[in-house]
């Protein structure tokens, strides 16, 4: 039978002078199994659209094992919803899971019961405090077409504490937040070294490294990386948006598996009117690496790429299936990871 999805919300809206730091875990019951996921704090985020007469928040917990037994078995879960007018407009879930040497990803939505029991904002933090249970199925597609034969039951608790979104609007808006706001975007600082090349049907995208800065780099540690190639149509610019090819996904333990996953390809042929942009978030066999080398704060990759890209112009929220790009090309890159100015 059906669990249909709740939430009780209790909003505490105090003044203090101890600063709050994004923090947290999840203890979750897995098939019968109870395992911890600590929070993945840069991943995670809030964002208040509201007001503290009428809040509406929009909430997004990423979180990963760290201990080396969990970690073999499980990759992510997350956690998000959106509340509104005392009630939840969205919500769901989903939990990365390594099955016959493959990852596997599961999800839920309508069947989800989620309870928040405390939510306390401290300046532009939120900490929030509750359960979640439910049968995430299986999916091949990101959460569009859920296998209700093939799931898992996911049940427990979490207690986190999560910074501010860094650009404003929603987490698929920030996907494309590269589209109309290139100018608010990160730039990585001096120590950044950047070298390599993006090749596709004889065309070549520069991954570029100007006094000091550049848009492409990698975040994470041995366990989970992301990586962000940024490739531009020169050699001589970092904040040039026309005609470029950017590329990005998660790479879960870079000198072992090279599980490669969430993959996002957005190409800028004509920045003034759109961009031709992955479905959903791309499955990682888009990507096929061929060599990793981690050293300290350096990695450099070799692979290749195979995708076909739709149009948008309206950050994703509708795809173009008529007007496509194919892109099957190279890159063979270095980067070190960022240091966010």
């Amino acid at each position: 039978m059906k669990k249909h999805l709740h939430f009780v919300l209790i909003f505490l809206l105090t003044a203090t002078a101890i600063k709050a730091e994004e923090a947290g875990s999840l203890m979750l019951e897995i098939e019968g199994e109870t395992f911890e996921f600590p929070l993945d704090a840069p991943q995670s985020d809030w964002s208040n659209y509201g007001s503290a007469a009428r809040p509406y928040f929009s909430v997004n917990i990423y979180s990963r094992p760290t201990d080396e037994e969990t970690w073999a078995r499980f990759k992510q879960f997350t956690l998000g919803f959106e509340y509104s007018a005392k009630q939840v407009t969205t919500s769901e879930a989903s939990l990365t899971k390594v099955r016959d040497d493959k990852l596997a990803r599961f999800f839920g939505k309508d069947g989800l019961s989620v309870t928040v029991e405390t939510a306390e904002i401290n300046d532009e933090f939120l900490t929030l405090s509750g359960t979640v249970s439910g049968d995430l199925g299986f999916s091949k597609n990101y959460g569009r077409e859920i296998d209700q034969t093939d799931q898992i039951p996911v049940s427990g608790t979490f207690s986190v504490t999560l910074g501010p979104v860094e650009y404003s609007g929603n987490r698929e808006m920030n996907r494309f937040a590269l589209f109309l706001w290139l100018l608010v975007l990160p730039s990585f600082g001096a120590a950044q070294q950047v070298t390599g090349t993006i090749t596709s049907d004889a065309r070549t995208w520069y991954l570029t490294r100007l006094d000091g800065q550049s848009k492409s780099g990698w975040s994470g540690d041995e366990q989970t990386a992301i990586v962000t190639m940024f490739g531009h149509a020169t050699d001589s610019t970092i904040k040039e948006l026309q005609g470029a090819l950017t590329i990005q996904f998660y790479l879960f333990e870079p000198m072992g598996a090279r599980f490669v996953n969430e993959v996002d390809i957005v190409y800028y042929e004509d920045a003034a009117k759109g961009a031709y942009v992955t479905k959903g978030h791309g499955d990682g066999s888009i990507i096929q690496l061929e060599d990793v080398r981690l050293d300290g704060e350096i990695i450099s990759l070799q692979g290749r790429f195979d995708v076909t890209l739709l149009f948008t112009d309206d950050f994703g929220a509708t795809l173009d299936t008529d007007d496509t790009r194919q892109f099957s090309g190279r890159f063979n890159v270095t980067l070190t990871q960022e240091v966010k100015n």
